[in-house]
């Protein structure tokens, strides 16, 4: 018989038994990650757009009217979909692996103190920081310059740190 806590302890890859960090990652190869991972997302969002269009261009019989209300009915959607889909992309590869495909290109991931991955609602919250870590001109983006431990502002209000994996 299989010990339920054991089983537990055997296939939860988030725990950290012996974590050391590595050392912090470098605002260069944050900064690359992220503008990757923008590229991805735009291009996503792209398909999605094209998709869409597609879709309404068949669903009309070709017959097309600029009516200011069926302009604002179709692109609403479309507007709508690319923060859904900023937040969906960053939360689900943190929360997952802890690294989005541009981090994992540049081989740093996102751990939260003790070098766990971060939760839904951290990663989450991590998300909606980096437009306050945007704010007045990328302040808060660029105090990981000159903090020794690398840490955006955003990393310090969910309590993460981005390491070199």
């Amino acid at each position: 018989m299989i010990d339920i806590e054991e089983s537990a302890q055997r296939s939860e890859p988030n725990v950290a038994t012996d974590w050391v960090p590595v050392g912090p990652a470098g605002f260069l190869s944050r900064a690359l990650a992220f503008g990757l991972d923008l590229v991805l997302v735009h291009f996503l969002y792209l398909f999605l757009i094209v998709a869409g269009m597609m879709g309404i261009y068949m669903g009309t019989t070709g017959h097309y009217a600029a009516d200011p209300t069926i302009l604002f009915a179709i692109t609403t959607p479309f507007v709508m979909v690319w923060p859904a889909l900023f937040v969906g992309y960053f939360t689900y590869f943190h929360v997952t692996t802890g690294q989005t495909p541009g981090k994992a290109v540049l081989r740093i991931q996102v751990v939260t103190q003790t070098g766990r991955r971060l939760s839904t609602s951290q990663a989450v919250i991590r998300v909606f920081c980096y437009g306050l870590s945007g704010f007045f001109f990328g302040l808060g983006f660029l105090i990981a310059l000159v903090r020794k431990d690398g840490k955006a502002l955003h990393d310090l209000l969910v309590g993460s740190q981005v390491v070199l994996a």
